[in-house]
């Protein structure tokens, strides 16, 4: 792997960590919308 690939990797793989964490809040402290749940529901659906 080139240096490049590396810096892109970290960047990547501290961004999905941030998504996550602001996931995690907005779960504490809000309700999720109804359209996202949907949508989390039809992906188990698909996985089953």
């Amino acid at each position: 792997m080139t240096q490049q690939q590396l810096i892109t990797l970290a960047e990547w793989a501290n961004f999905y960590s941030t998504v996550a964490d602001y996931r995690n809040k907005v779960c504490i402290t809000e309700e999720l919308p109804s359209s996202w749940m949907e949508g989390q529901r039809q992906q188990e659906v698909l996985f089953e």
